[in-house]
């Protein structure tokens, strides 16, 4: 795989969070990290340093932070845990369409405005703005996109891990992941990486529901004038999650690690259940092919 590690908008899969994470040549675990693309050209570079050590576990409970830097300010956003139910709302406004204009197709994607949605919703305190800026009871609605956005990319910045996979077991399939959680200071975030989700073989019956669920669409209008919008598919993804789940390894509760089956399916982040959920069928449909070509070109 490429040192370079890109997360890019996948139909109404990713929600277009324009990390790009290369790993350092010499520094095992150390990712540069830039956030593009975000609307502005300007914000700074922001390191996850060299990671986590191996027996750190990743605390799912209590506060989410994200820092990052901007015009020469460093920034830490503060957020309330959030919740399955707070993910699956979010997954519900994402909005992927395509449409006819003259001998063009036009595709429209918006992951971004539910994304700031939770931010608002879910955001404490912020360190780095003056004295005040949170006088009014909605100051949250007041973050500005500049701002928001980027913290949006943070809570989602979670791909699949660039650490070396063991062999295939027929009997259960483990997804790795490497994400971005807490901060080891003020504008460096932290890194958690090779976070493993153990799952039972996918059934003949899950596989058709996939097959059917990233096939659905919706046609408003007719044929030729229409438009087609596309089914978001994060709520099958985590039903499926649930269903397969074996164990994880790299996460905790309480400063324990999470092991339980029941616990697991409890307490996971909604959002890494769906990004480990959505490796059980990648190379499933041709788009999967040609997404994991693109990200280690």
């Amino acid at each position: 795989m490429s040192p370079v590690e890109t997360c890019k908008a996948e139909a109404h899969g990713c929600p277009g969070s324009h990390l790009t994470c290369d790993l350092e040549a010499g520094h095992a675990g150390q990712h540069r990290c830039m956030i593009s693309n975000a609307g502005t050209g300007d914000l700074e570079p922001f390191f996850w340093g060299e990671g986590v050590k191996p027996e750190a576990l990743l605390p799912l409970d209590g506060e989410r932070v994200v820092t990052f830097g901007d015009r020469g300010i460093t920034y830490v956003f503060y957020f309330s845990r959030i919740t399955q139910a707070e993910w699956e709302h979010c997954f519900a406004g994402m909005y992927l369409s395509s449409h006819n204009e003259g001998k063009q197709e036009v595709t429209v994607l918006d992951t971004t405005t539910p994304g700031i949605e939770l931010v608002e919703k879910k955001l404490v305190k912020v360190d780095g703005y003056a004295e005040g800026y949170d006088s009014k009871p909605n100051w949250q609605s007041f973050v500005p996109p500049r701002h928001s956005r980027p913290a949006w990319q943070l809570l989602t910045a979670v791909a699949p891990s660039s650490m070396p996979a063991d062999r295939f077991l027929p009997e259960h399939f483990e997804a790795v992941l490497d994400a971005g959680w807490g901060m080891e200071r003020p504008g460096r975030m932290a890194a958690y990486l090779g976070l493993t989700h153990v799952f039972s073989p996918l059934t003949a019956e899950q596989k058709r529901r996939y097959s059917r669920a990233t096939s659905e669409t919706r046609v408003i209008g007719d044929r030729k004038h229409g438009r087609t919008l596309f089914i978001p598919k994060q709520p099958l993804l985590l039903k499926i999650y649930d269903e397969l789940i074996l164990g994880v390894k790299g996460y905790a509760v309480n400063g324990a690690p999470l092991a339980d089956r029941k616990d697991i399916i409890r307490e996971m982040d909604a959002y890494h259940k769906v990004r480990a959920a959505e490796q059980l069928f990648m190379g499933f449909n041709e788009d999967d092919d040609a997404g994991e070509e693109a990200a280690a070109a």
